[in-house]
């Protein structure tokens, strides 16, 4: 047989050597002071020849650079995107990239930073309450990629006080439409809070860290120091925002009532986005659907608004939040939220809850994603951020996304990268389907955070308290065969990333057992698992966990009508998933009729869920109804009357 060998064409040097730094990201870094270059040459080329790409790209010379054929070149003040490109448009060079600056995903040294869950949630107790770990907005993985430098906030709301020391250097000079003679300066208080959520000064060794500590927050003054403030005011402020070509607005406020006055402020500037709160719900303080009882700015159709919800230290809504389907956008964390306040004292700091936290969280996020990437447009935010949040079933139907922030993976989107951390855990796996012989298993790959590319599975043969993974047994179904009489099943989750892959369990299946006969204790008889897996290789053993799950404490607390209404509560020995079931008691007519039926994944310890968050967007008819907890081999009904 005859060969024909042919010279393979030179490979591109981005095929060569992976996607090059993009012209935005190179601006980013010029406005950051970066002047340094690596550039790797062609090799062979004579010290005459280096100096003549080096005066052709107007750098000069610093030192050999970390590998063979490179040199780190310096660019003119101002210089770096111009000569980065000049270098590239070399066919002698192979490819020229920014020297910047890399940063440890460290904690800030500010003296508060372990109370703000928001930012970092590590199931710490922030004012009492509890939270489970990983429940945040992945604020540590997005610093080092960005903190928000060059980009200004627009802050509508009570003023700032230009005094707080977390705010130093942190506030443009603003517009009072209050008070001519104030010159913005807070007299309430919540202005203050919201601007130290946005922007905050970060490592300064004392109070708390902003979400986008590199922003500025530009205080627009519309509310007096009752908190309350004029549509006049306000419209006012967003029309300053959008002629001045802010790109962000945060307006923690609004009311029920429409104006057209407000549509026009926002629809007038389509480069500025408009993030606002939800609203904290009715005179119970519990939160209300937006879509059917509006709630303004929240409710204007605009492309460029963002309106936002709170969400709690376990990644529930808000028990005050307001929702809805088609007006909520997203949840962002707006319970026991720390941040600056005018106080009066040396280092004044308050706690506070409601979507005006919550909305801080968005536009510090917004410009966390603005500042890696200064080329995306409104619109472009808008669909990154949305596209990148964390969905949860507990947020289904809430909101327009049906999740909640992550600032991680938001600012990962904006700057088209890899995600920032490997795929997180929010929901564990679930086997369904009978565990009958002669039935096939389905799994579930559960819920995760930061994107995953693909799943893969591993179905596990579980006996005595050993767990030996099934040969072949990588899909997401799996058929039962006679051979698996008498033993159970759970299934390994791979969730995988661009950054990595983090594995989950499911809970284990009851014993199979066979049509019409199933197994309810351990076979005594030659039932084995063998160690060895097929064709001789050793089989991985694996302990099963123990599945002797206790349920405990289970009741209804609180009373119908208060400002919290009801809430349901329960022990668990440790992390599980829990079944919800509510039916209508039954009548004379018949058995009763499941009307609602949620899976949490509840954690180790007490675990309380306010049933209004629960019963979001189900209208119950007045009666009674029987309420079912289920978690492992243990349920405990309760009654509840509606």
């Amino acid at each position: 047989m005859a060969l024909a060998l042919v010279a393979a064409p030179a490979a591109h040097a981005s095929t060569l050597y992976g996607p090059a730094m993009s012209a935005a990201q190179i601006r980013v870094s010029q406005a950051e002071g970066v002047r340094e270059i690596i550039v790797k040459r062609d090799p062979g080329l004579s010290a005459g020849q280096r100096a003549a790409l080096r005066a052709q790209a107007g750098v000069s010379y610093l030192g050999p650079g970390p590998l063979p054929d490179t040199e780190l070149d310096r660019a003119p003040a101002g210089g770096l995107a111009a000569a980065v490109a000049a270098l590239r448009g070399d066919s002698q060079v192979q490819y020229a990239e920014p020297n910047g600056e890399v940063h440890a995903a460290s904690v800030p040294n500010d003296a508060y930073f372990a109370d703000q869950w928001a930012l970092s949630n590590t199931g710490q107790s922030v004012n009492g309450t509890s939270g489970t770990s990983g429940d945040d907005i992945g604020a540590t993985y997005a610093w080092p990629h960005s903190t928000g430098s060059g980009v200004t906030v627009a802050e509508v709301d009570t003023g700032a006080d230009y005094t707080a020391p977390d705010l130093q250097g942190q506030l443009q000079p603003g517009v009072d439409y209050v008070s001519s003679s104030n010159g913005g300066q807070d007299q309430n208080g919540h202005g203050t809070h919201v601007a130290g959520i946005i922007a905050a000064v970060q490592n300064n060794g004392i109070g708390v860290s902003g979400v986008a500590p590199g922003a500025k927050v530009l205080p627009l003054r519309v509310l007096d120091a009752s908190g309350s403030g004029t549509i006049d005011n306000v419209a006012s402020a967003f029309a300053y925002a959008g002629q001045h070509d802010i790109p962000i607005v945060n307006a923690s406020l609004g009311g029920p009532s429409t104006s057209q006055t407000l549509v026009d402020a926002v629809t007038n500037y389509p480069n500025t986005l408009y993030v606002v709160a939800a609203g904290n719900g009715d005179a119970n303080n519990i939160g209300y659907d937006v879509d059917s009882n509006p709630f303004y700015p929240c409710d204007i159709a605009a492309a460029n608004l963002i309106c936002v919800g709170a969400s709690d230290q376990n990644d529930q809504p808000a028990y005050f939040s307001n929702y809805g389907a088609t007006n909520v956008d997203l949840f962002a964390p707006g319970v026991n939220i720390l941040s600056t306040y005018p106080t009066g004292t040396s280092q004044p700091y308050a706690y506070d809850d409601g979507t005006s936290m919550a909305t801080p969280m968005v536009s510090g996020t917004l410009a966390l994603m603005l500042a890696r990437n200064p080329s995306l447009t409104a619109a472009e935010l808008k669909s990154d951020l949305l596209g990148s949040v964390d969905p949860e079933p507990q947020f289904g139907g809430l909101s327009v996304s049906g999740g909640e922030l992550d600032a991680a993976a938001a600012v990962a989107a904006a700057g088209g990268d890899a995600p920032y951390a490997a795929p997180g855990d929010r929901q564990l796996p679930e086997i369904r389907g009978s565990a009958t012989v002669g039935t096939t298993l389905s799994a579930s790959p559960g819920a995760w955070s930061r994107q995953p590319a693909s799943y893969s599975y591993q179905w596990q043969r579980c006996l005595l308290g050993i767990c030996v993974p099934v040969p072949g047994a990588t899909t997401a179904a799996y058929n039962l065969a006679s051979t698996d009489y008498g033993t159970s099943f759970e299934v390994v989750v791979s969730a995988r990333n661009a950054t990595g892959s983090t594995q989950a369990i499911s809970a284990m299946t009851a014993m199979v057992g066979l049509a019409g006969q199933p197994l309810t204790s351990q076979p005594s008889a030659n039932v084995q698992v063998s160690p060895t897996a097929r064709g001789g290789a050793p089989a991985t053993l694996t302990h099963a966990r123990n599945h002797s799950l206790r349920l405990t404490r289970v009741a209804l607390t609180g009373r119908r009508g208060s400002r919290h209404g009801q809430a349901i509560v329960f022990t668990l020995s440790g992390p599980a998933q829990v079944q919800l079931t509510l039916a209508r008691s039954a009548g004379a007519r018949g058995t009763a009729r499941a009307v609602l039926h949620l899976e949490l994944n509840a954690r180790q310890g007490q675990n309380r869920y306010w049933l209004a968050a629960l019963l979001r967007g189900h209208r119950l008819a007045r009666g009674q109804y029987t309420l079912t907890v289920r978690a492992g081999a243990r349920a405990v009904i309760l009654k509840l009357t509606v």
